[in-house]
């Protein structure tokens, strides 16, 4: 069998997507901050630019590139253990497809025109809150969260530890942390300091939680296929 040489360390990687976080998260601050104490919206066009909660900037390509980079992650590891002919293929490349699913969605938003449908078929019963593809994309999280228990519970102790930890931070961007913007800015239309906080935090987790499944999968590939000698450190 060939032996591929790939100096590649991950902990290196996962730190310099981590800067990349941060520093997107600390511009939307600062932006979003001196357009709440100024007044003005555009600010040379930063505040629309670096918005963690606007689409089709800087923030928004990132995340799909983060999903993007998750979804060939899972690809590479569902070729892998089909080459080992594993029990648990169907499961790596289904998530390939939900990380692909996902950095679209990112791309073109597509969880916001799935809000049109539900409201139209829940009515005045959603008022509470505006974006309705919560309902939908949160039924299907409980339904994935119980079809994967077993899956987790087989992986190495590490890499299950890890992959939980990224699903709960992402989820609580992703659907709790969205809820909570959503119904505030029901109750106060206009853009404040609140909610940018919700906005800022939301979108923060959902980043940092598609980073740590990114650590995850990194881990395993660089345990479980020795042959490509993958550094971890």
């Amino acid at each position: 069998m060939s032996t591929y040489k790939i100096n590649l360390k991950p902990s290196s990687i996962v730190r310099i997507l981590g800067t990349i976080i941060a520093l997107l998260v600390l511009a939307s601050i600062i932006t979003q901050t001196a357009s709440l104490i100024t007044g003005h919206k555009n600010i040379f066009g930063l505040v629309p630019l670096f918005n963690l909660n606007n689409e089709f900037n800087f923030p928004t390509y990132y995340s799909a590139l983060q999903l993007i980079v998750a979804s060939f992650l899972l690809m590479f590891i569902t070729a892998m253990e089909k080459r080992r002919k594993a029990f648990y293929i169907k499961y790596w490349a289904f998530l390939s497809i939900i990380f692909l699913y996902l950095s679209c969605d990112e791309l073109i938003i597509l969880h916001e025109r799935a809000s049109i449908p539900m409201r139209d078929f829940l009515g005045s019963h959603l008022s509470i809150f505006n974006w309705a593809w919560i309902i939908p994309y949160g039924i299907l999280t409980l339904i994935l969260a119980v079809v994967y228990i077993k899956f987790l519970f087989n992986l190495p102790k590490n890499t299950g530890k890890t992959f939980i930890i990224a699903a709960v931070i992402y989820v609580s961007g992703a659907i709790i942390f969205d809820f909570i913007g959503s119904y505030y800015s029901k109750l106060h239309p206009d853009n404040n300091f609140i909610y940018v906080a919700l906005t800022t935090v939301e979108e923060g987790l959902e980043m940092t939680g598609i980073l740590v499944f990114i650590y995850g999968l990194l881990e395993y590939i660089a345990v479980n296929y020795q042959e490509f000698k993958i550094t971890f450190n």
